[in-house]
């Protein structure tokens, strides 16, 4: 147990200068317990145990011992309290973008929805529609998920924020195809997604809302006006590259880019966060320039 006592105490004092990037190394590893959990814990269980630990911190912050053990403890203490806080930021999300999903196939069954986002597809295979402020038929308001995903062929004149009632087949989202493979359901569930499918007929639009500063009917004129200017399939590559709407891409054109190693640069998280990273840097830099005194110290 000495032994054991004495390798913290070292490795804490080694590591002095650096214990502030294990915050987030602590905050993951409470995000990651509660998603490996089997079922959803008490909503007050974590929330409880971050209080504890935080308590444990202070009382060892005004103790003001210089003692090594007693640092040793005072970083553990912190260490636990930011596992649990990790943890109850997992739970709190979760409960945040809630919402219930259908367990079998309904179809078909009457949806009338608001347009929150269109995405075209490749071909003439029309659009790919979320749908928000749902109501389905048969389908108890409670139980009704707050977005829809449809395949839309027939998408004639459809805009983001119009209100449109259609017939629909209505699937569960996926789940993993493997065990420990992607989870389709989950990403579905925090994108508020309970339910995907496909629309039988043309939508009947029911309402025209006026939507011209909404983020979802900009990035739909920026396509559409790409679209008009350049010519297939370069268009869509453009749009992905610009609006970040990838679903236009052709398969042949998404096999050519995994090939020479290029796939990436349709990713969100590859080109688009470099493209803000680099904006934000050199503005940074700019205002830093602005104040000498900031910048040196």
């Amino acid at each position: 147990m000495q032994k054991i006592q004495e390798f913290i105490v070292s490795e804490l004092a080694q590591q002095k200068s650096h214990l502030f990037l294990w915050v987030p190394v602590c905050f993951a590893l409470g995000i990651g317990i509660y998603f490996g959990l089997d079922s959803e814990p008490p909503w007050f269980l974590a929330a409880f145990l971050s209080v504890l630990a935080l308590g444990l911190v202070f009382i060892l912050l005004r103790r003001q011992d210089d003692a090594p053990v007693y640092k040793a403890v005072f970083i553990g203490a912190l260490g636990l309290f930011l596992v649990f806080a990790g943890f109850s930021a997992a739970q709190v999300r979760t409960g945040l973008v809630y919402t219930p999903m259908i367990v079998k196939k309904i179809s078909p069954v009457g949806v009338e929805g608001t347009i929150e986002k269109i995405e075209p597809l490749s071909g003439k295979d029309g659009s790919r529609v979320v749908l928000s402020d749902v109501v389905i038929e048969r389908i108890q308001k409670d139980k009704t998920p707050k977005r829809v995903r449809l395949k839309i062929r027939k998408d004639e004149g459809l805009k983001a924020v119009q209100r449109v009632k259609l017939l629909a087949g209505l699937n569960p989202p996926s789940p993993p195809v493997a065990p420990h493979a992607f989870d389709f359901q989950r990403m579905a569930f925090f994108q508020g997604i309970g339910a995907v499918g496909f629309s039988y007929n043309a939508p009947e639009i029911l309402q025209e809302t006026s939507g011209g500063k909404r983020l979802e009917t900009i990035r739909q004129k920026i396509s559409a006006k790409i679209d008009s200017v350049t010519s297939q399939p370069q268009a869509a590559i453009l749009i992905a590259l610009t609006t970040g709407q990838r679903s236009a891409i052709r398969e042949e054109d998404r096999d050519a880019l995994r090939g020479s190693g290029l796939a990436h640069l349709l990713a969100i998280s590859g080109l688009h966060v470099g493209m803000v990273a680099g904006v934000l840097f050199f503005f940074s830099r700019f205002l830093l320039a602005c104040f000498p005194n900031l910048a040196l110290h």
